[in-house]
């Protein structure tokens, strides 16, 4: 019996060792499946070549556009695309290289020597070199053009080397050099023709080529591939002249049109295209604050009393003028745009008509007096409309008279009496260098203005200084002394009316508040 349960006991261990062995093991956890990569973020879209840049503008085309001596700012966008600088400048005023690689300014600040860039030829042929930026800094000099008032000779050092003598140094030499309308030009093109020639045909280093150009209709311009920067994006550019408004705003929505260049598009016209879709540029300027500029030179007008002055910028609802603009003005009290270094937000005065008749009665018009402002035919209505008014208001009775922008020119030049002169003032990279422009006892522009001899001082001083940061906290005395004295009645800073729009799918054109001096037709590049 024993022996039958242990053989039972036996079979027993066996069958469940057996079974142990065969079991199937336990499942093992699914495998997560991999998760589903995210679609890859975009990059920023790169620049492509090809295709024709369609500009439209009203400008006419009348004038110099080939012989840089002649030229004038008017001339800078269709000039930009034919001639290179000697030097560029960045809207914080550093000075960078183009034609010119380098520069030294001698230590007693005699002579400024610049070493030229090698390999560059002129649209025909020729090279440029030293003996044909000389023959060119030549002629800007004998023109008296801005930054050359120091200037005493030019001479060849070596091939590729110049040296410009002077003297003093000033800072607007170089940044005279960076001019939109100074560059080089064939001087083998300017024997083979005559001058009359070269000013319509700018036979410069740039970018691109001037192949046609019938004024007051259009120009065109192909691509050099021969280009010392590298090959340009566009294969060619169009300028085409369309003086009305309505016009440029139809041609820019059916794409017959890219770009709209300035100088006369409204406030108005450049809101509604931004609503649509188009993108604001700013003049080359960048954001110029318009002002208006009194006869204060001149002992026998009223506006020559300080009071008047005050007065008369008490008198404006510049928050009130600022919303014509459609978002495209600010208010402004000081000649400084808000993006310069030099702006200070604690210079504004407030709307304040009853101190504006005080500030008259003490000055000995309690009844006030009456004077024209004179307004270029560019600018908005609306603002000589409302500025108009918000005289009347206080007793200055102005009749605004429009005239054409070569007769305001004209004006800038030769003074304007017992009156008020409606412009811009420019922004300059180099600040100073727009200070001695509008307010330096030398300067041909602007001449009714006073010429302060405390103010001449501070100019003079920030010409000297060698550093951008020298060169600002003198500019920014000089603009609080212009702002205590009212020497010009800052109105609104027009950040982007008055100057252009373009289609999204233009890309890296240049126009912007941040490049004032130029645009880079070089660079530009459209995605469509």
């Amino acid at each position: 019996m024993k022996k039958l349960f242990l053989i039972l006991l036996m079979v027993v261990l066996v069958v469940a060792l057996v079974s142990g062995g065969c079991a199937k093991p336990a499942p093992a956890p699914p495998t997560p499946a991999p998760p589903t990569p995210a679609p890859p973020t975009p990059g920023p879209e790169q620049p492509r070549y090809g295709g024709t840049l369609k500009i439209i503008s009203v400008i006419s085309g009348q004038g110099t556009i080939g012989w840089p001596p002649d030229m004038n700012p008017f001339s800078a966008d269709v000039i930009f695309p034919c001639i290179d600088r000697y030097v560029n400048i960045d809207y914080k005023g550093n000075i960078l290289p183009e034609l010119a690689t380098a520069w030294k300014i001698a230590e007693d600040g005699k002579s400024v020597t610049l070493t030229l860039r090698q390999g560059v030829k002129f649209h025909d042929g020729t090279d440029f070199n030293a003996e044909a930026a000389k023959w060119n800094l030549d002629y800007w000099m004998k023109a008296h053009q801005g930054g050359t008032e120091t200037w005493t000779s030019v001479e060849v050092l070596d091939p590729y080397t110049v040296r410009i003598n002077l003297t003093e140094y000033k800072s607007s030499v170089l940044s005279g050099l960076s001019e939109d309308y100074c560059g080089p030009v064939s001087p083998t093109a300017f024997e083979q023709h005559d001058l009359k020639w070269m000013k319509m045909n700018p036979v410069g280093t740039g970018p691109f080529k001037l192949v046609s150009i019938e004024p007051g209709v259009g120009w065109k311009y192909v691509r050099n591939d021969d280009w010392w920067g590298g090959k340009p994006y566009l294969d060619a550019i169009e300028w085409t002249v369309v003086p009305d408004e309505n016009t440029q705003t139809m041609m820019i929505e059916k794409g017959d049109a890219d770009m709209i260049v300035l100088h006369g598009a409204s406030s108005t016209m450049s809101a509604q295209l931004r609503d649509k879709g188009f993108t604001l540029m700013s003049f080359l300027s960048g954001g110029d604050v318009h002002c208006m500029m009194p006869d204060s030179n001149n002992p026998d007008s009223p506006w020559a009393k300080k009071e008047v002055r005050l007065a008369a910028d008490y008198a404006l609802d510049k928050k009130a003028i600022a919303l014509l603009g459609n978002g495209l003005w600010e208010p402004i009290w000081q000649i400084a745009a808000k993006w310069e270094d030099v702006y200070n937000s604690a210079r504004e005065r407030p709307y304040d008509p009853g101190k504006a008749k005080q500030l008259l009665a003490d000055a000995g018009y309690p009844n006030g007096f009456e004077t024209t402002v004179y307004v270029d035919q560019t600018t908005s209505t609306d603002l000589a409309t409302a500025i108009q008014a918000n005289f009347k208001d206080v007793g200055i009775n102005a009749k605004v008279e429009v005239i054409a922008t070569p007769l305001m020119f004209q004006k800038a030049m030769q003074g304007w009496q017992n009156s008020l002169l409606n412009a811009p003032f420019q922004q300059y990279p180099n600040f100073v260098q727009g200070l001695e422009k509008y307010f330096s006892k030398t300067s041909i522009f602007f001449t009714s203005i006073l010429r302060a001899p405390e103010l001449q001082e501070m100019i003079d001083n920030g010409l000297r200084a060698r550093t951008v940061e020298e060169q600002n906290v003198l500019s920014n005395k000089a603009v609080e002394y212009i702002y205590e004295e009212a020497l010009v009645i800052p109105v609104v800073e027009l950040c982007y009316g008055g100057c252009g729009v373009k289609a999204s799918y233009v890309h890296d054109d240049g126009y912007g508040i941040k490049n004032p001096s130029t645009w880079t037709p070089a660079k530009c590049w459209l995605s469509k």
